[in-house]
């Protein structure tokens, strides 16, 4: 994950044309996050990415992160973000790692999967019951079923 952020992250602008930097930069706000790792100021994740060493506000010293990194943005307001928080990196400025985020929705996504599971391995024998049940009553009542000859 971080070395597909260093390699591809070209731009913080949410809506560019660059659709994997586009794609980190709704990630972050979607699930209100920023980087792999956590933000501990200057140096950060973007250190090393295409927007801080050839291209971008970062590369133009006037963000260290991106504007979609900081608290309380949105996707109709990232663009005037606060510079103390994308500009400075002022702790309690910016949002957590994305990894924790991740590991929640991964968490609730698997406790869902196994719930699933377990609803259908405590169904599934129950139906079976029901579909034996039905075969014996048929078997055994053929005439409620028009199954006999009628003379």
């Amino acid at each position: 994950m971080f070395s597909t952020l260093e390699s591809n992250y070209k731009s913080d602008n949410a809506s560019s044309n660059d659709l994997e930097s586009s794609a980190w930069n709704q990630f972050f706000l979607k699930y209100d996050c920023c980087a792999v790792h956590e933000v501990n100021g200057t140096t950060n994740d973007f250190d090393n990415t295409p927007w801080c060493t050839t291209s971008g506000s970062c590369q133009d010293t006037s963000s260290q992160i991106p504007r979609t990194c900081c608290k309380d943005v949105t996707l109709n307001n990232y663009t005037s973000a606060p510079s103390n928080c994308h500009a400075s990196v002022n702790r309690g400025t910016y949002k957590q790692n994305c990894m924790d985020p991740l590991k929640k929705l991964s968490v609730n996504n698997i406790e869902e999967y196994q719930l699933s599971l377990l609803s259908f391995s405590l169904l599934f024998p129950i139906i079976l019951q029901v579909i034996e049940i039905t075969i014996v009553i048929v078997l055994m009542f053929p005439r409620c079923y028009g199954s006999v000859n009628e003379n």
